[in-house]
């Protein structure tokens, strides 16, 4: 319910009012009267002045207040008896208890509760902050009339502004007008569960537990249905009861107006063609731009027809645009939206017969009753003039659009579609010459035709813009709840157990999932206590542990730590660092107004991210080139084709794809300033031409003067150096300076690559989650944001596509295809591609790399079964033919063979040798001079800056060992405490700390990070020390999964536990923080425009990150030492063993050693390297990935010693293929590029 205050003060004079006193006590004394915080007002007194019969009115035996009738006023002492029910209406709905679902989103109750006492209401003067007296906790505010009235709990929202006024607005329609889950939708959900049913139970049910499996089986249905619809207290009651659910005073008429709109688009686009063609016959073929009448959005909605009688038993196609273009003369002036409003077709009857020839002979007849509703003919052009007529209704009704809403009018890149949206609806209209001229854009058309809108239209029309308003200030009113969230508003103490509710039996709603989790933990919790950690099974392989043990030995005896070299056997609990305790500047206790400034910084930082997203999604327009730079604007008629259409159908509909476009045509001096600029070689230059001649319409891919200028598929691969990223930027460079950037996308597969050049990651720009599902995705679902998105898309560049898949490939074709609405036939969605990368360094993970020639892979298995039975081809077969036949379609190659990173020719031609397995003697004697400890080695790590140097190496759980060390040795030097950070877990509701499920507690926290969604379980800190991120917070601002760092202060909760926590892989002084807020951290790369903080321009504040993950404790639990009692529960539990976690914490670790993965694409000024690889699979990319990161062999250490045939891994025979290939497209190119230029 709304209730609007009749009065003339807006905010602002309200504002200013309260200076004055006595206005803020009335106000006050007023607010005081209409809300009510407390039950003071309502509790019984000990002389309540009633006699018996009123007091059994009141307290009627066993029901509750909500089921009573509301009190009469003309009971015998009203007064009393109504304060009475008020107190106990909001005693039993008002008051809150904590149940499941206020913890369903983070570990605070969703409804703020239990909330600060406040002992007297204070209105703010400055900010104009009302803080209404409350001294009870757990009520929720409310009306003693209001809540007498509706017998429920209630709430009360202050509407004090416009935007608030339009946030609830569109918050109420929007939850008024939502709709049920559709049929098909439930059908599905069923269907999943019963398969997710099946999976977990694939072993054959016991006859005498079929029932209750049956039972758990509908239970999960039922849960799962009920999940997808929300019902409110009154919905229920309305249908127990059979009443009506559906509740107006006004009737809808549904219009298509997007069909409409399309069908005058084509209209005008053939008015168009017919003068162009006039035109050329007379000026002898001359050439005039003619706009494209496709829209790329809405297209494929074309007009629906109805088949409807006619006279003579005729069948006939009708919609509501014939009929419109074809009322009476008398409705001329009538726009399509009170066309719509105020009048239906019905067929003729003796009465209808009868109005017309009164009306005809102008014959007015006395009749009683209600005057007879208007008729009109249609013309006699129509196809049911004979056999239909328009009756008009006595009310009118409430059109309502079908298909995509009518955009912003503000909005610049639909603001044809807006102009001829509103033309179509509001100005009367029979043919297209009515409303917009061939001449004419819409935008022009409408600023003319305005003025025939009439101000009841307009009103409309307001509406219209008053929805996207409501629903902008709702976004922004969500961030502003979300900002102002536990803002001091909540009491922080301690939740009481006796006002959680009791009596939720939250059992019944728990589904299959939750059972056998809760049973997975009662067995953890059986475990003996004093099992220790180091009984743990341990996540490295068997084999790898000789691995592991000698890779550190090595990195101790190489004197990395050298605070730590008298502890040759490391063991953290045989070491106490005894660090200066007055060494904690580091160390921040929270404050509330400390968290309220860091949800501030988070808004901000989301802002400038969404600013920075909006400039790469649009394009940045500068006013001019650099002073030496001039630009000419040509127009051009452009003829594309967007796909691929049959010769012989080409002469009838080539006009169809005629284009006018607006090309600025750069000058060679342009070009040619840029190559300088960016110091690009000849290989750089000969793709750089090829690309901006193609964007210029001038490439030799277009052999003629008036042919088609072909899609532009290219590849540039390259080693590691050879400038590929700088050739991205002078690309870049030129796409910005001609005014095109917004026609080009940058993509990488991962996040720090993204950040490298500019760009975002490929699921992150498709909205496509980092980990899919295995069983095949609904490929026609995308978001329509994405089709705006890729709307004015020619361009993208692909950066580091050796990491991109045969699978991701082939989705990533067919999102493009249907974000572009294009033929499926034409790759990309007719998008021109360029593609960046060298196939010898990493591959994807759990996908086949492009060079995978899988079509040779199925003939050999074809031939080798030939004599069974033929399986047809899986899902992810048939995605890996598609992923590779698109590869072999990128047929411009341009091969990068200059070395730009490595300055050093001998270590640079070495390496070269290396990447084909091809390396000599001379080579193995380069290499092994840069091993630690050689003569003309690195002597130490421990020396100058090789003691910050990272260690490259192939296992996280190395990482993370060394990490750990480093910094306690950096402690150590530094005379620092160490601080370590827990990460919080909780499965479900369920929170996992020492007090509860200890066990289970360190051996999730001892899991190594990439099994834990990259959220360490350990954080060790050190001011000071070097980081890297671990999750993509703001990729567009360079904060992404990757990036380095250097770490400041921390900000931390105040925890009981804090210094009681131990573990033996950290010294036994260690500082142990349980709750971590926020982190300080300076990250040189960050690319934001705004100040964040206070200490510096690049100082961001980190915050904690949640993320959930799957774990298997099945090792876990074979620690059980109660193995009679433990074994009756395992036969409960399900085999997988799995437990969901929700994890938060600090998304970064140590950057001392990292993964050769995380180092790949980037350039190092110093770094360590291990060549000696743990046991599995050899692949070339192992060694030469990191080899490849410095500028020079001065820039690098190995680690130890090797083998001559460590440098002799030669390609996969599918690598040499692909590059063989590749070499001879490359060499065609080059001919067919020089016979261009000629």
């Amino acid at each position: 319910m709304v209730i609007w205050l009749d009065h003339d003060l807006t905010p602002v004079c309200m504002k200013n009012n309260v200076q004055n006193e006595a206005f803020k006590e009335r106000l006050i004394y007023y607010l005081e009267d209409i809300i009510k915080e407390d039950l003071d007002l309502f509790r019984e007194s000990n002389d309540t002045g009633l006699n018996e019969s009123d007091v059994r009115e009141i307290n009627t035996t066993n029901v509750l207040a909500a089921c009573r009738l509301t009190p009469k006023p003309s009971t015998k002492n009203f007064d009393q008896i109504f304060r009475e029910d008020a107190g106990e209406l909001a005693e039993q709905n008002n008051k809150h208890r904590h149940t499941r679902t206020c913890y369903k989103y983070g570990e605070k109750c969703r409804s703020h509760m239990p909330r600060e006492l406040i002992a007297k209401s204070e209105i703010n003067s400055v900010t104009g902050t009302i803080s209404m007296k409350r001294n009870h906790k757990w009520i929720n505010n409310y009306n003693e009339w209001i809540i007498s009235a509706c017998r429920s709990n209630m709430d009360i929202k202050f509407v004090w502004s416009g935007c608030d006024a339009k946030a609830l607005s569109y918050y109420i329609t929007d939850y008024i007008t939502k709709s049920n889950v559709s049929f098909h939708d439930n059908l599905a959900l069923l269907v999943k569960v019963r398969k997710d049913f099946d999976e977990k139970r694939s072993n054959p049910p016991d006859n005498n537990n079929i029932h209750e499996r049956s039972r758990r089986l509908l239970l999960k249905m039922h849960n799962t249905l009920a999940s997808q619809q929300e019902l409110s207290g009154v919905q229920v009651a309305s249908y127990i009861l059979d009443f009506p659910d559906y509740y107006t005073n006004h009737e809808f008429q549904k219009i298509c107006l997007i069909a409409i709109e399309y069908y005058l688009e084509k209209c005008l686009h053939d008015a168009k063609n017919h003068q162009n063609k006039e035109h050329m016959i007379d000026d002898n073929h001359a050439e005039t731009p003619v706009d494209n009448f496709q829209d790329n959005d809405y297209h494929n909605m074309n007009e629906q027809f109805l088949i409807e009688p006619s006279d003579h038993n005729k069948m006939v196609l009708i919609n509501t645009r014939i009929d419109y273009e074809l009322r009476s003369n008398k409705l001329e002036n009538y726009c399509l939206y009170d066309y719509i409003s105020w009048f239906k077709k019905k067929i003729i009857d003796k009465n209808d017969q009868m109005f017309l020839a009164q009306t005809k002979e102008q014959i007015v007849s006395a009749s009683r009753g209600r005057p007879a509703n208007d008729r009109y003919k249609f013309l006699p052009q129509h196809p049911q003039y004979s056999s239909h007529i328009l009756m008009k209704w006595t009310k009118p009704r409430i059109p309502v659009l079908i298909g995509p809403m009518i955009p912003r009018r503000e909005r610049v890149d639909t603001r044809e579609r807006y102009c001829r949206a509103i033309l179509t609806l509001f100005v009367p209209w029979r043919s297209i010459s009515d409303l917009c001229n061939i001449n004419q854009t819409w935008e022009e058309a409408f600023n003319t035709k305005q003025n025939l809108i009439t101000p009841d239209m307009r009103r409309i029309i307001e509406n219209i813009q008053l929805l996207h308003e409501c629903k902008k200030d709702r976004n922004e009113h969500l961030l502003q709840l979300i900002q102002e969230s536990n803002s001091g508003d909540i009491d922080g103490q301690v939740v009481l157990q006796q006002e959680t509710d009791d009596n939720n039996n939250d059992d019944y709603f728990m589904n299959e999932d939750d059972v056998d989790q809760n049973d997975i933990l009662n067995l953890i919790a059986d475990i003996d206590d004093t099992a220790h950690e180091s009984t743990f099974p341990s996540t490295i392989m068997k084999p790898e542990i000789a691995y592991f043990n000698d890779l550190l030995a090595s990195v101790t005896n190489a004197h990395r730590f050298p605070y730590l070299n008298e502890f040759n056997d490391f063991h953290g609990d045989q070491l106490t660092l005894y660090g200066n305790n007055n060494h904690k500047d580091h160390l921040i206790l929270s404050t509330p107004q400390m968290l309220k400034q860091n949800k501030k910084w988070q808004l901000d930082l989301q802002t400038e991210r969404q600013k920075v997203r909006e400039i790469t999604i649009h394009g940045s327009e500068i006013n001019d080139f650099n002073e030496n730079s001039s630009v000419d604007k040509t127009v051009m008629t452009v003829i594309r084709s967007d796909s691929l259409m049959d010769v012989n159908s080409c002469s009838e509909n080539q006009d169809s794809n005629i284009e006018s476009v607006t090309t600025i045509v750069a000058p060679i001096i342009a070009r040619e300033q840029i190559i300088k600029d960016f110091t690009l070689n000849e290989d750089q230059t000969r793709a750089f031409l090829i690309i901006t001649s193609h964007l210029d319409q001038d490439s030799f891919l277009k052999t003629g003067i008036d042919t088609i200028q072909k899609q532009l598929l290219m590849f540039v691969p390259g080693p590691g150096g050879t400038g590929k990223s700088q050739l991205i930027g002078a690309l870049s460079q030129y796409f910005l300076l001609t005014k095109r950037s917004h026609k080009l996308r940058k993509l990488a597969p991962t996040a720090i690559a993204a950040t490298n050049i500019d760009g975002m990651t490929i699921r992150s720009f498709l909205k496509q989650p980092r980990k899919t599902s295995k069983k095949k995705q609904t490929s026609t679902s995308i978001d329509d944001s994405i089709r705006n998105e890729w709307r004015h898309i020619e361009y993208i560049f692909i950066d580091e596509i050796s990491m991109v898949g045969l699978r991701l490939f082939a989705r990533f074709h067919e999102l493009l295809t249907i974000a572009k609405s294009s033929d499926p036939s034409v790759p990309f969605g007719g998008i021109n591609i360029v593609l960046f990368g060298d196939f010898i360094q990493y591959s994807p993970v759990l996908d086949k790399a492009l060079f995978t020639d899988v079509f040779v892979e199925v003939e050999s298995s074809l031939t080798s079964s030939v004599s069974e039975k033929q399986q047809p081809f899986s899902e992810h077969q048939i995605q890996c033919q598609v992923g590779r036949a698109l590869f072999l379609q990128f047929d411009v190659v341009v091969k990068l063979t200059i070395q730009m990173r490595v300055e050093d020719k001998d270590y640079s031609d070495a390496l070269d040798r290396m990447r084909l397995g091809e390396c000599k003697l001379q080579d193995y004697d380069l290499f092994r001079s840069l091993v630690v400890g050689r003569q003309d080695g690195v002597h130490s790590l421990s020396n100058g800056s090789w003691s910050n140097a990272p260690i490259l190496v192939y296992r996280n759980e190395i990482r993370t060992e060394l990490n750990n060390r480093a910094v306690i040795n950096k402690c150590r030097e530094l005379n620092y405490p160490l601080v370590v950070c827990l990460a919080q877990d909780r499965v479900k509701s369920k929170k996992i700390d020492d007090k509860n499920l200890q066990q289970l507690r360190r051996f999730l926290l001892s899991l190594p990070d990439n099994k834990t969604e990259s959220l360490p379980g350990y954080l060790p800190l050190v001011p000071g020390m070097p980081i890297i991120l671990t999750d993509n917070i703001a990729t567009e601002l360079g904060l992404s999964n990757g990036t380095q760092g250097i770490f400041h202060q921390i900000v931390y909760g105040e925890s009981d536990s804090n210094a009681l926590y131990s573990d033996a892989k950290f010294p036994k002084d260690t500082m142990f923080i349980q709750k971590s807020c926020y982190a300080l951290v300076e990250v040189p790369k960050y690319k934001g425009n705004r100040k964040l903080t206070t200490s510096g321009p690049q100082i961001i504040p980190i915050n904690v990150v949640e993320k959930t993950f799957e774990v298997n404790v099945q090792s876990l639990l074979s620690l059980s030492t109660t193995s009679s009692t433990n074994s009756n529960k395992k036969r409960g539990i399900s085999s997988s063993s799995k437990i969901t976690v929700t994890r938060k914490a600090l998304p970064f670790v140590p950057a001392f050693s990292m993964t050769t993965h995380k180092a790949q694409g980037q350039t190092l000024p110093k770094v360590v390297v291990d060549l000696r690889l743990p046991p599995g699979r050899e692949e070339i990319a192992s060694r030469y990935v990191p080899l490849g990161r410095v500028k020079s062999r001065k820039d690098i250490a190995i680690l130890r010693d090797f083998s001559f045939s460590a440098l002799q891994v030669k390609p996969s025979k599918a690598q040499r293929t692909e590059l063989d290939r590749l070499d001879n497209l490359n060499s065609i190119n080059i001919q067919n590029y020089q016979a261009w230029k000629k």
